[in-house]
């Protein structure tokens, strides 16, 4: 899995910190919105990058590396400390699941052009508007559907209105992008069929999320009802 994941993992940020930023007036209030990117990867992985306001992950885990020292050779706990507690956020938070069976994540990539897991957080890296952070694991080859649910900031009054936006790729090919609010689940068909079917009627250019999305479902700009 190591040869793949910089290079897909560069990608799949890439593309989900220009769909972030597209449609967002300045000033926008602090757990406006957040995005998830599922990547199925060969015949049985699967990468999920999550990207984030920086300063909102800060926030959620009660962890702020900033006032550290971070001259070389110093201290650097409290970069690991946040590390292992938004790991488990979001382990815990964006639960994927197979048909009908969870998928053990775990962090691959900290951060863009990283070199995997033991490429860790630091300050520059840290230092940013929108944090993206890609999980990885295995799936089963035969399999018809992948749920992923976003329970990020359920914690947070302040987070209501929180707008996610849900992309599904197989490799590089964009194959799906809808936008949901939290504790929503969304499903995509991952059969063999149902992929090809998706290649075939890809996603329109992207448009900003609908004004006044219900609380009752997605808004979906994907053509995805095949």
């Amino acid at each position: 899995m190591k040869s793949f994941i910089p290079l897909l993992f560069l990608l799949s940020s890439t593309l989900l910190s220009q769909d972030m930023e597209e449609g967002h007036a300045e000033g926008e209030k602090f757990f406006h919105s957040a995005g998830i990117a599922v990547r199925l990867v060969g015949p049985d992985s699967v990468l999920v990058t999550f990207g984030a306001r920086s300063e909102d992950l800060q926030n959620t885990v009660h962890v702020f590396p900033y006032e550290e020292d971070t001259a070389p050779g110093s201290d650097t706990a409290t970069f690991r400390l946040f590390e292992r507690k938004l790991e488990f956020y979001l382990q815990e938070r964006i639960p994927v699941q197979v048909d009908g069976r969870g998928v053990y994540l775990r962090v691959v990539q900290w951060k863009p052009k990283g070199k995997g897991r033991e490429d860790r957080l630091d300050m520059k890296s840290l230092w940013v508007d929108d944090l993206f952070i890609t999980l990885g694991g295995k799936i089963p080859r035969k399999r018809k559907h992948l749920d992923v649910t976003a329970n990020v900031w359920v914690e947070r009054k302040d987070a209501k209105d929180t707008e996610i936006q849900v992309s599904l790729f197989q490799d590089r090919t964009l194959l799906r992008r809808l936008w949901t609010k939290r504790e929503k689940k969304v499903r995509f068909p991952v059969s063999p069929d149902s992929l090809k079917a998706m290649r075939r009627n890809p996603p329109p250019r992207l448009m900003p999320p609908p004004a006044g999305l219900p609380e009752g479902g997605a808004g979906d700009h994907s053509g995805h009802n095949h």
